[in-house]
């Protein structure tokens, strides 16, 4: 086989590979793995083939289309060079057995940066090489033919691709990945893989043509050939130059987490007291023994984390993408009342019992107690409260709460359902209305750098303005408590009805409600609010039904705009408090604010006045 032909066979082999390794949820992670393995090969093979172009490469003249084509290929290599190495760092199964560890975050942003990047490199490196193909299409033709007929068909056929391949570059969202706007690959799980290829050659048709075209176009510059040394050296200089840019540039955004709670860079100073804190601290506790406490380790590794369109109470946050999770430690628990008593010296809960978990406390309480614990522990903390501001050392191996990432990850044990035993739970596999109560913490097993600081204030101001009293009651309960609050509060009473009312059966009526959370049903209303622009606030009241909120209530929320307004919960329940209701508020009113909500067993006892009182100040509602 000649060379040239060699050549040609591996670099088409390089392009068939190319789109293939951008569908990694559609391969699976071992397969991808094993291309990418075999495109590093091929990669390989390619450069040795091509040897004399780096042998020439500080040889002869520069020319506009030279110095491009150049600084293309320095930036093409050093992107693959990237891509092969953080690949290798990741690695579940090809490179398991190197003794790497840690960089996982870093890891994944150049890998998820430099595949797009590659992708639009390689192309442009293609169409600027892409003349080869042509002078071997009319190597074949007899001179007969017409070739201004085929001539203008290609250059149709290149049209009809880029305008394609425009249209898929903006529905893949490749501006977000290029550039780092989204930290994880979402996947439409309704698209065909067949449209998902198309969409991804076509981009590459977009680019091949831009390069093609482009390179024809600066070959009419050759009169103004650069002899002078100084343009050789800008030449290595400014694909170097960018890299460097790059690579501060992505170490930088690795200090901040992908998730919402934890957005900006702490300052200079904070973060070098908890560097100088940590090696301290870690020289103290180098003699120290492995901590019993009891905690599971949870082997890290990749799955895919959101939901699917079809699932209920999905928002649009939820989007499916694969995260790797490294190895943490879980306690099998939740946080015990009597532990946290003994280590904060209250009980805030409203469940009393030593044995259950403690409730009833703050996200910042939470992590204060996760403080104490690793001090008693001879942990590192992995919190640092200053004013406003709370600062996650992501390098400590003191106690924390969980991501959300680590406990989708533990919950899901594998599964891709909504709860680990199919579509549902019920009271005889666990206590399903109190799964938001609990507290529990985890450690983690494998350093990880960078700190984060917290990006939501820990306080936060309502104005009420005026205030509108909505609720659903279907034995009373919830009726009674909307019309205490109206009492204290003097505000407007709106009842949320159906047209076709729930039986007043109490076995049926579970039967109905449950119904139509499976099939996310959205009863018809009976009544609807007048003006409803006229209220900041609204205080929504319902029962607890199945763990979250009555579907009439669903109706209500997402038949107005509730942007910018606040939305303060109040529900009765018989045990299981909120449930996830909270949580289904803030996906139907994702502009929303959702104050701070007040759970009222049955029908709230003797106690009731004083509880909604307070319950309304701490709202500031008067």
């Amino acid at each position: 086989m000649k060379t040239a032909e060699l050549k040609r066979m591996v670099d088409v082999c390089l392009l068939v590979m190319l789109p293939v390794l951008m569908a990694e949820i559609l391969t699976g992670q071992e397969f991808h793995e094993w291309l990418g393995t075999a495109m590093a090969v091929v990669l390989l093979l390619h450069h040795l083939l091509n040897i004399n172009w780096l042998k020439n490469i500080g040889k002869g003249n520069y020319t506009p289309l030279r110095s491009l084509g150049t600084v293309m290929n320095l930036l093409l290599f050093a992107d693959m060079s990237v891509l092969i190495i953080s690949g290798i760092m990741m690695s579940g199964f090809v490179f398991e057995w190197l003794p790497v560890s840690g960089g996982m975050i870093l890891s994944r942003r150049l890998h998820l940066f430099a595949s797009h990047w590659g992708l639009i490199l390689m192309s442009l490196h293609t169409g600027m090489h892409w003349g080869m193909v042509v002078r071997l299409g009319t190597k074949f033709r007899k001179k007969s033919e017409s070739e201004d007929g085929l001539t203008w068909l290609a250059r149709g056929l290149a049209a009809a691709i880029s305008i394609f391949g425009i249209y898929a570059f903006i529905q893949q969202d490749m501006p977000d990945y290029l550039f780092l706007k989204t930290a994880f690959v979402f996947w439409d799980e309704t698209k065909p893989a067949a449209m998902f290829f198309l969409e991804t050659l076509s981009i590459m048709g977009l680019f091949i043509t831009a390069g093609y075209y482009g390179q024809k176009q600066m070959k009419g510059l050759k009169g103004i050939g650069m002899k002078h040394k100084t343009a050789k050296y800008l030449t290595f200089i400014i694909p170097i130059l960018v890299c460097i840019g790059v690579i501060f540039w992505l170490m930088r955004g690795n200090r901040m987490s992908p998730a919402g709670s934890w957005e900006a860079m702490p300052p200079v100073e904070a973060e070098e007291n908890l560097s100088q804190s940590v090696n301290q601290k870690q020289e103290e506790k180098e003699s120290q023994t492995e901590i019993n406490d009891g905690f599971v380790l949870i082997s890290g590794g990749t799955f895919l984390m959101g939901s699917p369109k079809s699932e209920a109470w999905r928002g649009d946050d939820e989007q499916q993408h694969t995260v790797t999770v490294s190895d943490f430690y879980m306690s099998p628990y939740e946080v015990a009342q009597e532990d946290y008593e003994a280590l904060t010296g209250n009980n805030p809960s409203s469940f009393e019992g030593s044995k259950l978990p403690v409730d009833s406390i703050s996200w910042v309480d939470a992590i204060t107690y996760c403080n104490l614990m690793s001090e008693q522990a001879g942990l590192i903390p992995a919190y640092q409260i200053d004013g406003n501001e709370i600062f996650w050392n992501r390098s400590a191996d003191g106690y924390r709460l969980p991501t959300e990432a680590e406990w989708e990850y533990a919950c899901r044990a594998g599964t891709t359902t909504p709860f680990h035993t199919e579509d549902s739970i019920s009271s005889e596999e666990c206590n399903c209305g109190v799964y938001n109560v609990g507290v529990r913490l985890v450690r983690g097993a494998v350093p990880e750098g960078g700190v984060l600081v917290s990006g939501r204030s820990m306080q936060k101001e309502t104005n009420a303005g005026r205030v509108l009293i909505a609720y659903f009651s279907w034995g009373g309960n919830t009726r009674g408590i909307a019309k205490e609050i109206a009492v204290q509060t003097g505000a407007d009473l709106f009842e949320i009805t159906c047209v076709e009312s729930y039986s007043r059966d109490y076995n049926t009526v579970l039967e109905e409600a449950q119904r139509d959370q499976n099939a996310q049903a959205r009863p018809k209303l009976a009544d609807q609010v007048e003006n409803m622009e006229q209220y900041d606030t609204i205080l929504l009241g319902y029962p607890n039904w199945w763990a979250s909120i009555p579907m009439p209530v669903a109706s209500f929320l997402e038949e107005y705009d509730f942007k910018g307004k606040t939305i303060i919960p109040f529900c009765s329940h018989g045990g299981g408090r909120f449930g996830q209701s909270l949580t289904v508020i803030a996906k139907l009113t994702p502009d929303a604010m959702i104050g701070e909500g007040l759970a009222v067993s049955y029908s709230g006892g003797s106690s009731l006045s004083s509880d909604v009182s307070t319950w309304l100040e701490d709202n500031k509602v008067k």
